[in-house]
């Protein structure tokens, strides 16, 4: 069974790359046997963790890089540029979009063994995923990697 990791961002971070990242990323590979990392689709988080894993994808090129859709989108199901295949999670048709985005972190959670977590000033529904991550590590059933701002 292939190894998930999920990663989950704050919408708009400072700066042009994710602090640590791509040690982390490498950590994930080489030391957990991580094969696939699922983005979400919204925000410069998404945007620059999906760059980095693209730039992984060169030197690892096992690894995938998966897009989450939390809702259908209009016309035929593309992929987005550099990802290897789009996750949408079932039931999800008829929610608003709002809560689809909230249930989709928590979907990929409970579907993940490993989250990757970048949130300095999270939003609400953010929140609330890393307190349920979190209480998932404390029992073992999942393992969190916070990142964190230079200071």
């Amino acid at each position: 069974m292939r190894k998930v990791c999920f990663f989950l961002g704050q919408r708009s971070p400072c700066g042009t790359q994710l602090p640590g990242l791509a040690a982390e990323l490498t950590r994930h590979i080489e030391g957990y046997g991580v094969r696939d990392f699922v983005v979400g689709r919204y925000g410069a988080g998404a945007r620059l963790a999906a760059e980095a894993v693209v730039m992984e994808k060169k030197r690892f090129p096992e690894i995938r890089l998966l897009r989450l859709r939390p809702y259908p989108l209009h016309g035929a199901a593309c992929i987005p540029k550099g990802a290897d295949g789009v996750i949408a999670p079932p039931g999800f048709a008829d929610l608003p979009v709002a809560l689809a985005l909230a249930r989709a972190d928590l979907y990929m959670l409970r579907h993940s063994s490993f989250l990757i977590a970048y949130a300095p000033q999270p939003e609400l529904h953010v929140q609330e995923v890393l307190a349920l991550a979190r209480r998932m590590q404390a029992h073992g059933l999942l393992h969190l990697t916070e990142l964190h701002s230079p200071r």
